[in-house]
């Protein structure tokens, strides 16, 4: 009779921690990627054959919707003769140091829209971390809309985006 007592308060103890864990976990995952909620900017200058300057400007969007996270990665590029979109759709996942943009689909903006998927769906975009006030990018996929990030096969990190900071009139 004792052992049978001892089984029923170790599985209700496990019961309770497994529980606790759970509620950790999502409750808490949720407060960590809030901190990653806003929008991202960073401009690339390319040097262009005509010895012009051209550029790319990157977009993030972060937001939360219901329990889940999600971003607009939007790049626009100047460097040729007419505009270039690339509008992706992607879902965030990570934490509060580390996070992954990760590719869901091409959006209408897009000039690839109805064409094709411009990157193979679950493809990682990027990742940011963050370093004290600075964060880090790790290029990903989206690295194809950077003609300087494209040509090498070694990974890319470095302070790239910073997030906007809104005046909310204080």
């Amino acid at each position: 009779m004792k052992k049978k007592g001892i089984y029923i308060i170790c599985f209700i103890i496990t019961a309770v921690l497994i529980c606790l864990n759970i509620y950790w976990n999502t409750d808490h995952q949720e407060e960590n990627l809030d901190s990653w909620i806003g929008e991202y900017r960073y401009t690339e200058e390319v040097n262009s054959e005509s010895s012009t300057v051209k550029h790319i400007y990157h977009k993030i969007t972060v937001w939360k919707q219901d329990k889940d996270y999600y971003a607009l990665v939007q790049s626009e590029n100047w460097i040729s003769s007419s505009l270039l979109k690339a509008w992706s759709f992607a879902s965030v996942s990570g934490d509060r140091n580390k996070i992954s943009f990760i590719f869901s689909q091409t959006l209408a903006w897009d000039d690839l829209y109805g064409i094709s998927q411009r990157y193979a769906k679950g493809e990682v975009l990027l990742q940011f971390e963050r370093r004290g006030d600075e964060i880090l990018t790790e290029w990903g996929a989206l690295r194809d809309q950077s003609p300087d990030l494209v040509q090498t096969e070694e990974a890319v990190v470095g302070s790239y985006f910073e997030k906007e900071e809104y005046y909310r009139g204080e």
